[in-house]
């Protein structure tokens, strides 16, 4: 990983190296195929104040922390779609849905942020799609990527439930697949638990 920033831009250049040496392992269990060499670009109030990926690469304003107030990390977020850049095929919902999922369930499983934590940010997201109507569309807006998060969550509690594996095996094979969309996710989803998934079916006729 190489870490880079103009003089005197104040990214925390060894801070975000530890970050990834603490978080990037469980990231890469779940997508095996990520770049060998990653390069990210650090800058400040001169640039963009947020972040964007690239091939093997990404961007990052100096001033956005490492982990935000709700629980979730830009960082973490801009390496799912790393790793998900190669997808031919893509639902716009789905992917920016896996990138903030992970952004969270990857922090709660290193311990980054407590249950608790992850709780109250599920409880976040809830109420903002709740309140904003988001629904799992394309362009995913923050209402729409909120939803698709929670429907991701909630799959990954039916899996648990019906004792059928677990989400990153349906996600490793969404990766894999190239065809990260709605409709596969389904295909998937269904064929892992052996019948209909009600609650992604519903999700996908709204």
């Amino acid at each position: 990983v190489a870490v880079a920033a103009p003089p005197g831009q104040g990214m925390r250049r060894v801070d975000t190296i530890a970050f990834l040496r603490w978080t990037l392992p469980r990231l890469l269990k779940i997508f095996d195929d990520f770049p060998e060499r990653l390069l990210i670009v650090g800058a400040r109030d001169e640039m963009w104040r947020g972040a964007l990926s690239g091939p093997a690469s990404l961007y990052l304003h100096s001033e956005r922390p490492l982990i935000s107030e709700n629980a979730t990390s830009t960082l973490l977020h801009e390496l799912v779609h790393v790793a998900t850049s190669s997808a031919s095929k893509r639902d716009d919902w789905l992917v920016e849905g896996l990138a903030e999922y992970y952004s969270l369930e990857i922090l709660r499983r290193s311990g980054g942020v407590s249950q608790k934590r992850f709780d109250q940010a599920m409880k976040g997201l809830a109420d903002w799609a709740e309140r904003e109507n988001g629904r799992l569309r394309s362009p995913s807006t923050g209402p729409h990527t909120a939803r698709a998060v929670l429907v991701l969550w909630n799959l990954a509690e039916e899996l648990k439930q019906n004792e059928a594996g677990n989400l990153d095996h349906i996600v490793q094979e969404l990766a894999e697949s190239g065809d990260m969309t709605g409709q596969n996710l389904l295909s998937l989803i269904e064929e892992t638990l052996g019948g209909q998934s009600a609650l992604l079916r519903k999700a996908l006729a709204k």
